[in-house]
């Protein structure tokens, strides 16, 4: 402090030195200024550009999880031989040539020519193994049959994998020279800026690349979701003397879809079927999973209502089907009787399950092992028979699990007691549930939460459930 105030008085700036300095300070900030907007739009620009293909990107990846889900699809048919599993081949026009044609026009937007052709290869090699591979083993599932045809169908599927590998290199590179533009841009705009200059321009970029980062993460989420929707038909049907509510949430600081399903459809006019399951992992294994828990255990209902065998047998089709030792999935199902009240179910290691009746609330038990841990695993069935506006309340292990701020667990008692204390709308039970959770995680969402909750409308037959655990509150 004391040496700058002798550089004055020994300097002895005279009028000329004052304006002179003025004018230097005043080009400085100038540069300062004019560097920190071309910074800035060098790199919003390249941010948008890099956005857009990332979102090519994206789309190419969808592609393929289409093609995936097709392929599995195909081999439950040819498996199980249920008609279930062809849901995907009776969605008109295919999903697959909508995504291509939108795809096609927005790398021609981007000039990306050259993917373009490998776009158009992939198209063809898809558009063929449909009519030459999957089309005639639907018409023909003989051992025999698919025998000879795998060869053709192989490769199909690798021309597909080929050409989706090549698309999405060529949109790589195409970013990286943007990135590398960006980076030669900030480089030229900050060799004429001073010290403090630099500064301000790092940390323009700094955060504008955390921006780029966030909304990148954010957009790959909002694809996943989208395409997880359309590839399972995520929904339900009105089930016969009950009301249905519903909700599901991804988590909020994570990317990538896991495996949290629930469903119910309407079995004859007089009975109805929920299920709530989890799979484990993330990503594409997680989906893959997920569509064959779903579709696999409504065919097996078609041909058995009794839940427990239904789950005995899909067990077994996990632990076959399933190469990964890792993988496994927690699952509740059960059928509901609508003259009787009845509900039939089984729940495979699900420990989120309750019945509510009137303020009551009770847990259901668990009747059997965890999904895929044993492949000759037995499930015990359970019944339980409702009452007239009576609960059943399904939920994923993000309800029970969800944390505080301080990181305790909301556990199941007092998840029980907020179902005690929540409305008697099954979707309006649900929401309440939601803004629990993420009231108690300070508006985040740890974990995937699905939930299911039933309301029985129509007469029951008796009073009270049969085989229940201790209630949780009164």
């Amino acid at each position: 402090m004391n040496e700058r105030r002798r550089v004055p008085r020994r300097t002895r700036i005279g009028t000329g030195g004052v304006v002179l300095l003025s004018s230097l300070i005043f080009v400085v900030a100038a540069i300062a200024l004019v560097g920190g907007f071309v910074a800035v739009r060098q790199l919003g620009e390249a941010a948008a550009e890099s956005k857009r293909l990332f979102a090519v990107q994206e789309m190419g990846d969808v592609l393929a999880r289409i093609q995936l889900d097709q392929e599995t699809s195909l081999r439950g048919y040819l498996i199980s031989r249920q008609r279930a599993f062809l849901d995907p081949y009776l969605i008109e026009p295919d999903p697959f040539e909508e995504r291509a044609r939108s795809l096609r026009e927005l790398l021609k937007a981007n000039g990306l020519e050259t993917a373009v052709g490998h776009l158009d290869t992939m198209v063809l090699a898809h558009r063929a193994w449909r009519t030459q591979f999957a089309a005639r083993l639907i018409g023909n599932p003989s051992p025999k049959n698919v025998v000879g045809m795998e060869p053709v169908g192989k490769i199909l599927d690798d021309r597909i994998r080929q050409e989706a590998a090549a698309l999405r290199e060529g949109i790589s590179l195409t970013n990286d020279r943007v990135e590398a533009s960006l980076e030669a841009n900030v480089d030229r705009t900050l060799d004429y800026s001073v010290g403090f200059v630099l500064i301000v321009s790092l940390a323009v970029l700094y955060l504008a690349l955390a921006q780029r980062s966030m909304q990148a993460a954010l957009t790959r989420q909002h694809s996943i979701a989208a395409h997880l929707q359309a590839a399972l038909g995520v929904g339900w049907q009105s089930i016969p003397g009950a009301t249905i509510g519903t909700v599901y949430v991804s988590a909020s600081s994570d990317s990538e879809v896991g495996g949290d399903l629930f469903d119910a459809w309407r079995v004859d006019e007089e009975h109805g079927a929920i299920m709530i399951a989890d799979m484990s992992g993330k990503g594409v294994d997680a989906v893959v999973n997920t569509a064959f828990c779903k579709y696999s255990i409504r065919a097996l209902l078609d041909t058995d209502r009794d839940p427990a065998a239904v789950m005995t047998t899909f067990n077994n089709l996990f632990a076959r089907m399933v190469d990964d030792p890792s993988m496994f999935a927690v699952a509740f199902l059960g059928v509901l009787d609508a003259r009787s009240g009845v509900l039939e179910y089984v729940s495979a290691g699900h420990e989120a399950a309750f019945y509510r009746s009137g303020k009551t609330v009770r847990l259901l038990q668990i009747g059997g092992p965890i999904v895929g841990m044993e492949a000759d695993s037995t499930y015990k069935l359970a019944t339980v028979m409702l009452q007239r506006g009576d609960l059943v309340v399904l939920a994923t292990d993000g309800l029970t699990e969800a944390r505080d701020l301080r990181g305790a667990m909301l556990g199941a008692d007092a998840a029980g007691d907020l179902i005690a204390r929540g409305s008697s709308n099954p979707q309006e039970l649900c929401n309440q549930l939601i803004d629990e959770v993420r009231r108690r995680g300070g508006d985040e969402v740890s974990d995937d939460l699905a939930l299911l909750a039933l309301r029985y409308d129509g007469e029951a037959g008796g009073g009270g459930s049969r085989i229940v655990d201790e209630p949780l509150r009164g």
